[in-house]
């Protein structure tokens, strides 16, 4: 229509048509997304005047800032516009998502994408330590993309093969903001080829590297019945049953030391004394790691084998021994 100067005139009725596409408009995508987890996109081809160029049927390039989106490419257009899933795997806040077909192009708005789910753990490799001592765990929480699982906020549990262990979870928020959990732990039984499993309640489970804990300083003794840790401790009532015919009847006793968890260390020699109606008798060597019993012939009473450690002034007893003659 044009007016002036009191005059009016209408044109016929015609049509205005967009012209070819100039950019792409992504609309706004929700924050935060899931990697792995798809999620609706729809992109709209636009001329340079911002109107729908419908016309416009092809295909566009799909990428992001991680580059880990899937699929790589749209379908075609239909009148300037395409809809469809698509899914990126690499967590990370600040993510956009281009469309590009030749010079025609477009970006999406800043996402954050999260972590998956947790679907393994990595440990560092654990040395080999001593019975009560702390050492550190350091754990890490992966995503089935290999993502740090920075917010994993579970508490899964450690166990151990001795069933020493202490703490026994890694406790609240170990792994929160960053995927890593350090933990400080201690195990205080000695053994070889100790391994650490840590659990979560969801099915995820890791297994250390192999190593030795072994014992602690010297902290007591013991007097055993054999070499090696071996036999049995005595300290508990023994009774000796000399026949009337034998000259004597002998036993031997070996010194064995313990650290405070009573981890065997190794034997020790002791100085060996002999208490009431065992004095009668006697204990050779006197000083030694294994020493000889030898009762006198004709004997009946209780009495005491007592070893000692000189260094750390350590002692133990046998407990009462009973001597009897048959008659």
């Amino acid at each position: 229509t044009a007016q002036g100067g009191g005059a009016a005139g209408t044109s016929n009725n015609f049509e205005i048509v967009a012209n070819v596409a100039h950019h792409f408009i992504i609309e706004d995508i929700s924050s935060p997304q899931t990697a792995g987890a798809a999620f609706g996109l729809s992109i709209s081809a636009r001329d340079a005047y911002e109107n729908l160029a419908t016309t416009y049927s092809d295909s566009a390039a799909l990428s992001d800032t991680t580059g880990s989106i899937s699929p790589t490419a749209t379908g075609n257009f239909g009148a300037g516009l395409w809809a469809g899933k698509v899914a990126i795997t690499r967590s990370q806040p600040g993510v956009s998502i281009t469309a590009q077909d030749g010079g025609v192009s477009g970006s999406s708005n800043d996402i954050t994408v999260d972590p998956g789910a947790l679907h393994r753990f990595a440990m560092r490799t654990v040395t080999d330590q001593v019975a009560g001592g702390s050492f550190t765990l350091v754990i890490t929480a992966f995503d089935p993309w290999d993502n740090l699982k920075a917010n994993y906020a579970g508490q899964p549990q450690l166990s151990d093969a001795t069933g020493t262990i202490s703490p026994e979870d890694t406790g609240v928020g170990c792994f929160l903001p960053s995927g890593v959990c350090a933990r400080s732990v201690a195990i205080t039984r000695a053994q070889s080829n100790v391994r650490i499993t840590v659990s979560d309640p969801g099915g995820v489970d890791l297994q250390s590297n192999p190593f030795t804990v072994s014992p602690a300083a010297l902290d007591h003794i013991r007097i055993n019945t054999a070499a090696n840790n071996g036999g049995q401790g005595y300290g508990y009532p023994v009774e000796m049953l000399p026949h009337a015919t034998d000259i004597y009847q002998t036993f031997s006793v070996w010194g064995a030391g313990y650290d405070q968890y009573d981890n065997y260390r190794n034997d020790v020699a002791v100085i060996w004394a002999l208490l009431d109606v065992l004095a009668e008798g006697q204990i050779a060597p006197a000083y030694a790691i294994s020493a000889t019993f030898t009762p006198a012939p004709i004997l009946s009473g209780t009495g005491e084998i007592v070893a000692t450690y000189v260094p750390d002034g350590l002692v133990d007893s046998s407990g009462v021994i009973t001597m009897r003659a048959p008659w």
